[in-house]
């Protein structure tokens, strides 16, 4: 039982049990150092289910067949609001789970208060513009705030830097506008 109890005769143990010779096989292959080989049994062999062949090269497969349920990755799913009334116009993304980028147009919207809010920054700009050429600087800052303010506007319906200032540099409020992904997914 206990491996450091080394005998060159027969005898027992100190636990009592016979000490058996020990005769390695003539014919076994060098082993690995720290693993012993094994042997078994052609009986067992047969009924573990051992079966031996030469080594070949080739291509291994296992074709599993399941069942599965496909649901989008909730981490990438954006839902894109809009913030004012009216109606969608023309549609760009048409389906449900359609992938976007960033950057991409969703629909084109009219909308009487985007475009009455459109309306309002133009009209602050050009009041601004001529702020300008009068002296008093108390009107020509309450104009900066009303321009600000309609800009601000604009940012709270969700319109983009880039599109106030095309608005800005057309002098022109157009009848719809395009509201584009701010994310990319689906």
């Amino acid at each position: 039982m206990n491996p450091n109890e080394i005998s060159d005769t027969p005898r027992k143990d100190s636990m009592g049990m016979d000490m058996v010779p020990f005769e390695p096989e003539a014919e076994q292959a060098e082993t690995p150092k720290g693993l012993a080989a094994i042997t078994i049994t052609d009986k067992k062999q047969d009924l573990i289910g051992l079966a031996f062949s030469p080594v070949k090269k080739m291509r291994l497969f296992k074709e599993t067949r399941t069942s599965a349920r496909i649901v989008p990755d909730e981490t990438r799913l954006f839902r894109i609001t809009v913030k004012l009334d009216g109606w969608v116009e023309k549609l760009f993304v048409n389906q449900t789970g359609q992938y976007v980028k960033k950057g991409d147009r969703l629909f084109k919207i009219y909308s009487p208060d985007l475009v009455s809010a459109q309306q309002e920054y133009l009209s602050s700009i050009k009041a601004l513009k001529k702020s300008d050429s009068f002296s008093d600087s108390a009107d020509s800052a309450g104009f900066r705030g009303l321009e600000s303010a309609s800009r601000k506007k604009l940012k709270l319906l969700d319109i983009d830097d880039e599109q106030i200032d095309r608005l800005r540099a057309s002098g022109e409020a157009e009848r719809t506008m395009t509201i584009e992904s701010r994310f990319p997914g689906m």
